[in-house]
């Protein structure tokens, strides 16, 4: 009967793995039943093997990723990684069609657009680098109070991916980026 949400990357503190762990073990003892599974490997998956939380599920790597996605209510991606640039996991859980919560680190609120074409709720940073934990909380909250909610921001989750980022639109846009290229170091070199 929990609310389950998902975290897929490298399992290290700067992408909200320990946070994420915090937030909750915080949503429960306030009386919300929410589950959290993990999927990666790394440092921050190693401390909470250890710390054996309630409520945490660690999966380690998997290959089948996209079956795990599916099951989860919200995915999330709580990073306040400096190098955050195109965060995969986004794209997938959109194409799967789940509502989002993630931080505004790189170019995050991109992917989950605004207003009411939003598929998901993007968090501030502090100061641009670090995570707010209560906002964070706070935005998940709100956002598993609201069914209907999280229900259009699936809906525009897969409404997004399929009008902009499937494999043949981001190949497609690759192809043109490279012609582009190409042609201005053509007339760099006539020149």
């Amino acid at each position: 009967d929990a609310f389950v949400l998902c975290l897929a990357s490298r399992a290290i503190e700067s992408k909200g793995w320990l946070a994420a762990a915090d937030i909750v073990q915080s949503l429960n003892a306030s009386g919300m039943p929410v589950d959290l599974m993990l999927i990666g490997e790394g440092d921050a998956h190693d401390i909470l093997q250890e710390r054996a939380l309630p409520h945490v599920h660690l999966y380690g790597h998997r290959a089948d990723i996209h079956d795990y996605m599916a099951i989860c209510d919200i995915g999330i991606l709580p990073s306040f990684f400096v190098g955050e640039s195109m965060p995969l996991v986004l794209l997938e859980m959109m194409g799967l069609g789940k509502p989002i919560v993630a931080t505004d680190a790189g170019e995050i609120p991109y992917f989950l657009g605004a207003d009411v074409t939003a598929c998901g709720v993007s968090v501030p940073l502090i100061d641009g680098e670090g995570l707010d934990v209560h906002g964070f909380e706070t935005a998940l909250k709100k956002l598993i109070h609201a069914p209907d909610t999280r229900i259009q921001m699936g809906e525009a989750a897969k409404r997004r991916y399929d009008a902009q980022f499937t494999i043949e639109q981001l190949m497609d846009q690759y192809r043109k980026t490279y012609e582009i290229t190409i042609q201005r170091r053509a007339k760099l070199r006539a020149v």
